[in-house]
Order: C-alpha cells, then sequence, then structure tokens
C-alpha cells in the first residue's frame, strides 16, 4: 500500500512539471508564451534568457517523466528540489513585489518551497530504500 502512495505522488508531483512546460511551449503560462518567458527570465537580469527558457522547459519535461517513470528518482528529485528552491527565490520574491502582487508572489513562493519539500522527501525514501535492501542483502 505505501508503494501505491508513493508511486501517485511521485506522479502527481511530476505531471504539475510536464503540464508546467507544456503550457510553456503553447503560451498558456503567466508568462504567455515561449517568448513570454524568455522575457520573464530577461527581466531578473540573468544572461542568455532564451537559452536558458529551453533548458527550463527541457529541464522540467525529461526531469518530471524521469520521476514518473522512477528513473534516476533520488538525484532527479533533488535537482528538482534545488530548482524549486533557486526559483522562489529568483522569481518569487515577494519581499520586494509591489502591493497589488505580494499576495501572488508569496503563495508562488511558498509553493516553490513546499514542492521542493516534497522532492526531498521522495529522494529521502529512495536512500531510505536502498538502505533497507543492501541491509537485506542480494536477493536470490
Amino acid at each position: 500500500m505505501l508503494g501505491l502512495f508513493v508511486t501517485t505522488g511521485r506522479v502527481l508531483l511530476a505531471l504539475f512539471f510536464v503540464i508546467s512546460a507544456s503550457l510553456k511551449i503553447k503560451g498558456g503560462m503567466d508568462a504567455g508564451s515561449f517568448s513570454g518567458l524568455a522575457g520573464y527570465i530577461a527581466s531578473r537580469n540573468l544572461p542568455q534568457p532564451l537559452l536558458i527558457a529551453y533548458a527550463v522547459i527541457a529541464f522540467e519535461i525529461i526531469a518530471g517523466m524521469a520521476i514518473i517513470f522512477g528513473v534516476f528518482t533520488m538525484p532527479v528529485a533533488l535537482l528538482l528540489a534545488a530548482f524549486c528552491l533557486v526559483s522562489a527565490g529568483l522569481f518569487h520574491n515577494f519581499w520586494a513585489a509591489p502591493a497589488n502582487q505580494f499576495q501572488g508572489e508569496l503563495n508562488n513562493f511558498l509553493k516553490n518551497i513546499g514542492l521542493a519539500g516534497a522532492f526531498l522527501t521522495l529522494a529521502g525514501e529512495g536512500i531510505r530504500t536502498s538502505q533497507v535492501s543492501n541491509v537485506s542483502g542480494p536477493k536470490s
């Protein structure tokens, strides 16, 4: 039963990134479109916004699919946790937002922090599972 919960949670977490990346390609996100995403990245004074936008979309799709299919779950979950934390700090700095954007930025910041926590939990589950496997020895 625990395995079913972990698998379902893993799929639901990963779908967030796969769907988000798909919407970025199709233009259904807050940034409006791929060029809007690149513009949003540029607004944070990051270099090569187009390259970063392509990398973000590719990362979200590849990492999301890896989590869904359980491929390299622990390292990918750690990368996604780091991605969420960096994104929270760079793009959802509610402390500097105008009053009319404060609540939205705070919500997105907290969402990213929560997602990071979920991915750290998923990575920890992978570590715990591998430790249990090592303790119990090889299976015949």
